[in-house]
């Protein structure tokens, strides 16, 4: 609901972002972006824009949104930092990743306890006896484990692996 004028608080965005990527990203990333398994600090300088999980929860509440999903490639270590903001400052702060599988990227949003459990296993096996760095994503590793996840591919996807993602995930799949 709308708040009265005169209350001298602004209205609620209706906006809600969905795939906020913060500096966690430029550590995972290897080999694609400016940072390969470089500190924090150093991925903060790399990727212009990109603060730190808590500081873009900031950012939200200071555009008056009630919530923001913290979407970081093939990691979930801030959502701690984004959560903590997110109870200080009253912003519902939605975990997921992003994943950059063969067929495309693909951000997951956990939307339940069951979810956040299946988004933390495609990780956990996704680096399963691997080096630090290293990770190997497999579609058949998110479909088998859709329930309670969203998913938004937002760019282009193979188009015969979309419609298994389509079957997975039904009315929990957007385009972004």
């Amino acid at each position: 609901a709308l708040l009265p004028a005169e209350s001298g608080r602004r209205p609620r965005s209706e906006f809600v972002e969905l795939m906020a990527r913060s500096a966690f990203s430029g550590v995972t990333i290897e080999g694609i972006g400016p940072v390969e398994g470089a500190s924090l600090l150093d991925a903060e300088t790399a990727w212009p824009g990109q603060g730190l999980p808590d500081q873009i929860v900031e950012r939200a509440a200071l555009f008056q949104q009630d919530a923001i999903a913290v979407v970081d490639v093939d990691t979930v270590a801030g959502v701690v930092r984004a959560h903590a903001a997110g109870l200080e400052l009253g912003v519902r702060v939605i975990c997921g990743v992003e994943l950059l599988l063969d067929e495309g990227a693909l951000v997951l949003l956990a939307a339940s306890l069951e979810g956040w459990t299946h988004l933390c296993e495609i990780l956990t096996e996704a680096k399963r006896g691997l080096e630090k760095d290293d990770v190997d994503h497999r579609l058949d590793r998110v479909l088998d484990r859709a329930n309670g996840l969203w998913a938004i591919t937002p760019g282009l996807f193979d188009a015969a692996a979309l419609e298994h993602v389509r079957d997975a995930f039904g009315e929990r799949l957007s385009l972004g």
